[in-house]
């Protein structure tokens, strides 16, 4: 609607409907039907247009709605302003504290987008295993946490962030070593490749592994998705990593990516204290994540 009054205002100032057109970088026809949509939603006729002359009259009920259209436009524009300057003149600060799939792989997109838009917000982001993230909120070394895994604490205030799907993943070549990575029994006996112990990944690969009833022939620890990738890509074994992860790999035809149940995928949460009044800068960061495309 306010696109159709913008229009409707040059029209009646400019009196021309090609120039108009002109002026709003828009064709004639787009320009007509602006003034088509607004006569249907008025129920009225706005302009009067003579063929013959190549003349425009505007109608009573039109002067009126241009009156108020001009209204209507210089109060959203000056709200317009407003948000503007205000979102400019936000300042703060927010310390992070995040498990490493979050922190090395989806929060820095989020950062990005959220200090284009408030650029006087200083953000501190740092990467620590889930135990820590806890221990950084209960010292207060960081305003909100992000974790791969519920929390089973009242201590704590907790919302869901985004969703994350995980992948199984393979040496290139894989059809060397496995005939048919579709079928899970094919999986049994061979090499596993797998996070440390408390990581949110391993947590994930080894539920995989006993709900499918997976028994790998050894396995081998490593303490990063990178290591497990290098370590795959050289002929290790095989392993599961999180869709982002995957994402920085799979296109440089070192290791082949396959999707698995949507029944393995993780979901991350905020952590924060409880009973304690979020800062407005943190505030502002969850909601940008909240109403972005959480599922990665």
């Amino acid at each position: 609607m306010l696109e159709e009054l913008k229009t409707f205002i040059a029209v009646v100032e400019i009196k021309n409907f090609t120039k108009a057109a002109e002026y709003l970088s828009l064709s004639q026809p787009s320009v007509s039907v602006h003034i088509k949509n607004l006569e249907n939603y008025f129920g009225e006729k706005l302009i009067d247009r003579s063929v013959r002359q190549k003349s425009i009259k505007i109608t009573e009920q039109g002067y009126l709605l241009y009156k108020r259209a001009k209204e209507v436009v210089s109060i959203i524009e000056a709200a317009k302003l407003e948000v503007k300057i205000d979102t400019e003149y936000i300042v703060g600060d927010i310390k992070i504290s995040a498990v490493p799939s979050a922190a090395n792989y989806i929060l820095p997109k989020y950062i990005a987008e959220f200090s284009k838009k408030y650029p006087n917000i200083n953000i501190e982001l740092s990467i620590k295993s889930f135990d820590d993230v806890k221990k950084d909120l209960v010292n207060l070394d960081a305003d909100i946490g992000i974790i791969d895994r519920k929390i089973m604490s009242d201590d704590f205030e907790q919302q869901e962030c985004f969703k994350e799907n995980m992948k199984l993943i393979f040496p290139y070549d894989y059809k060397t070593y496995i005939s048919n990575i579709h079928s899970y029994e094919n999986l049994s006996g061979q090499n596993w490749i797998l996070r440390e112990k408390g990581s949110g990944t391993r947590f994930l690969t080894e539920y995989f592994l006993n709900k499918k009833q997976i028994i790998p022939k050894s396995v081998f620890i490593m303490g990063s998705s990178y290591s497990i990738k290098e370590a795959v890509k050289n002929g290790m074994g095989i392993s599961i990593l999180s869709g982002s992860a995957c994402e920085q790999f799979e296109n440089s035809n070192e290791i082949f990516c396959m999707d698995i149940d949507n029944e393995f995928s993780r979901t991350f949460y905020s952590i924060s204290q409880k009973n304690f009044k979020p800062k407005r800068s943190v505030s502002l960061f969850l909601d940008e994540i909240k109403n972005s495309d959480a599922q990665i």
